[in-house]
């Protein structure tokens, strides 16, 4: 059984999922192909009940998942607290049948496949209106959070958006009404595209590049160059354009850093009508520095305009 807890000073959420336990400080072991693996053809996770397939890709419930779609009940008061049941949905993407395949070698095809079971899950999970915030993420190697080393992503669901979610919609909405109801993702969009310091690649459809203020070292992001709030409104030609400039990508992030972590985490926030949906990339390439972890504000080394510069030329 797991539990959501509400932090009452930062207003954060932590999900207690006690069964996923790892001993910490130790790097979880990452299982090999065959019998180990319970991704693989002839593991325990392809008997579970498919919720989704696509080519060579399924969609699967979590064997250990952190929210259930079951849980029931509202918050309850724990003295100055907020606890209640890990109410929500964790289901897995197993994205191919070959072990220890990365996300460097995977083709656009293939992570249109990808992206497209991940738009059906998040479809069918919004018509549920206990849960609020949903999101897509895609990790590789145990350093960014990998458990196993077959290639798969994760589909979650929450009863609520969480801090980051919030302070976005609030930018979003407070910058509408400070501009005649304008996009602040859009007029970034536009401002990158004419300055370009910090564009890694545009073609017609996505623009990527480095954030003005990233928080992680070579973290990048794609945008759709138009578009709504919601991944969801999407269509699989817009999932085969969108893997073939993701494809490109991770070939210049991997050209940069070799097989390094990386994290792949979908933003889209169908409630915000001025909001773009986004991919975000991130290495993991180092810890978090102690200003960072003292103050909450993120160090840097290289400014993004090199970064992007950097990677626009490979």
């Amino acid at each position: 059984m797991s539990e959501l807890r509400r932090c009452p000073i930062r207003g954060h959420h932590v999900i207690l999922a006690t069964d996923r336990l790892v001993t910490p400080n130790i790097r979880p072991p990452v299982n090999g192909g065959g019998d180990g693996c319970v991704l693989c053809v002839d593991g325990p996770a392809r008997r579970w009940k498919v919720l989704g397939r696509r080519g060579a890709c399924v969609v699967v419930p979590n064997g250990r998942p952190a929210l259930k779609i079951e849980a029931q009940g509202g918050w309850q008061r724990v003295g100055p607290y907020e606890r209640r049941e890990g109410l929500g949905a964790h289901e897995v993407i197993v994205e191919s049948d070959e072990h220890g395949r990365t996300p460097w070698q995977q083709t656009p095809a293939e992570l249109a496949d990808v992206l497209s079971l991940a738009r059906e899950r998040l479809i069918d999970l919004r018509r549920d209106p206990r849960l609020k915030n949903l999101s897509w993420i895609k990790v590789h190697r145990a350093e960014a959070g990998a458990r196993v080393d077959h290639p798969h992503s994760q589909v979650i669901a929450l009863p609520e958006p969480g801090p980051l979610a919030a302070r976005e919609v609030e930018a979003h909405e407070r910058y509408a009404q400070e501009n005649h109801g304008r996009s602040l993702s859009q007029d970034l969009i536009q401002h990158e595209l004419q300055d370009g310091a910090r564009v890694i690649h545009a073609d017609p459809l996505f623009v990527s590049l480095v954030p003005f203020a990233p928080w992680a070292a070579f973290e990048c992001w794609i945008w759709p160059r138009s578009g709504g709030p919601a991944f969801e409104s999407t269509d699989d030609d817009d999932s085969l354009a969108l893997a073939s400039h993701l494809c490109g990508l991770l070939s210049r992030l991997h050209t940069a850093l070799g097989d390094a972590p990386l994290q792949i985490v979908l933003r889209t926030e169908p409630s915000c009508a001025t909001f773009r949906w986004r991919l975000e990339l991130r290495p993991v390439i180092e810890n978090p520095r102690a200003l960072t972890l003292a103050t909450g504000c993120a160090e840097q080394a290289v400014p993004p305009e090199e970064v992007a510069a950097f990677l626009r030329g490979l």
